[in-house]
């Protein structure tokens, strides 16, 4: 309500962004076959990388796999939520959480230009040199073709890769056994994930518009209709889903798999648009025993397939004890935001990409810390800083 409120107006109907956040998405079969457990840190995690791009975890004979799974999309900021396929957990293992407003000395300041964020592109520089991460990380157009041909033996994304990218992977190997875990840790022991700004789309109506009305009746459609056969297109978007809706029917999932809870005991739900059907059908698409994950699990061919894999295998983490969450001091725009923003943010895309990649010497940092305060990040700080007083 905050982002949409003008003058004591609401100006526009915000957005509800669900509760999710990057975590690691493994190929359990190439792990077991190799004799591996999943990694708990980053350098367990190297390991791993090296072990899929040397040791033929796919068994054909060929030096063709990738460790990582990696696109251009480095991390979310507090403008954006989480992008597929980033390396957010990469960075937060080393206490960098760069695109978020943190509070330093009880300061505002801007991740990106911590020296936490340098220890951690020290460390993914050191990962793109060895092979690890996919060598065409800086050219490839879509990140998610390593997996879905089969090349690429881990990538980092939120719980929903059920619905996308593995039902095309699957498609090629229908065995591959996806699994998905909260790591890796930090140093204490910790998976820090970044809360997604509350609202990052808004609907609007444009001034002197002849039916202002029609789009909140369509919009009151779409509620109403978009479950009808219990599946949702997951570009769609709902502005009033519960944030913690794929949270809350995990855990109904759960519940109803374990025999705690029966369906009768989420009758009344109806904000959870997708929870009847869930769990109606979860002990047909889940297979006995309802405690095993593993895709020969699961009854492919069932409706709710691709939800209910998400929300057992992605889900799951949602209820990690390791789980620590990092929100951005603010997810608001300040007036030279508005006008300094797009270059900043491409300053420091551009050379984060490049210090990866090995383009830039590491020390190339420093330099995009000073060039960022003087474009503007300096007098951003300011405002963020009289704007959270403020509070």
């Amino acid at each position: 309500m905050e982002q949409v409120t003008f003058d004591g107006k609401m100006m526009a109907v915000p957005s509800v962004t669900a509760e999710d956040f990057s975590m690691l998405w493994i190929r359990q079969d190439w792990l077991d076959r190799l004799g591996l457990k999943p990694p708990k840190t980053v350098d367990d995690l190297e390991a791993i990388a090296k072990a899929f791009v040397e040791n033929d975890p796919d068994g054909n004979s060929k030096r063709d796999t990738i460790g990582l799974a990696s696109s251009t999309g480095l991390y979310n900021d507090f403008n954006n939520s989480a992008f597929a396929f980033d390396l957010t957990p990469i960075f937060a293992a080393y206490g960098s959480f760069p695109g978020y407003w943190l509070s330093k000395d009880g300061k505002p300041v801007y991740g990106s230009v911590l020296p936490e964020t340098k220890d951690a592109l020290v460390k993914l520089r050191e990962m793109y040199a060895k092979g690890l991460l996919d060598p065409e990380m800086g050219i490839r157009k879509e990140a998610e073709e390593t997996v879905i041909n089969g090349q690429a033996g881990m990538f980092f994304q939120g719980f929903y890769a059920g619905y996308w990218p593995l039902p095309s992977a699957w498609q090629n190997e229908p065995k591959a056994n996806w699994q998905a875990y909260a790591l890796p840790l930090d140093a204490n022991g910790a998976y820090h994930v970044k809360v997604d700004n509350p609202s990052s789309s808004f609907l609007v109506v444009r001034k002197g518009y002849a039916h202002p009305e029609a789009i909140i009746k369509i919009n009151n459609l779409y509620l109403r209709d978009e479950f009808k056969y219990g599946t949702r297109f997951m570009l769609s978007r709902n502005f009033f889903a519960p944030a913690d809706e794929a949270r809350y029917e995990s855990k109904a999932a759960q519940d109803i798999l374990m025999g705690t809870k029966t369906p009768a005991d989420f009758k009344g739900k109806s904000e959870y648009k997708l929870l009847e059907n869930l769990v109606s059908t979860i002990k047909q698409t889940k297979l006995k025993p309802y405690d095993q994950h593993g895709i020969s699990y699961w009854n492919k061919h069932s409706d709710s397939f691709m939800r209910s894999y998400s929300l057992l295998v992605g889900g799951r983490n949602f209820f990690d004890p390791n789980i620590h969450k990092v929100r951005s001091l603010t997810y608001i725009r300040t007036p030279t935001m508005e006008k300094a923003w797009g270059e900043l943010s491409k300053l420091e895309h551009d050379t984060f990409l490049k210090i990866i990649l090995g383009a830039e010497p590491i020390d190339s940092f420093d330099q995009f810390v000073e060039e960022w305060k003087e474009q503007g990040g300096d007098q951003v700080t300011v405002e963020v800083t009289a704007a959270h007083n403020h509070r």
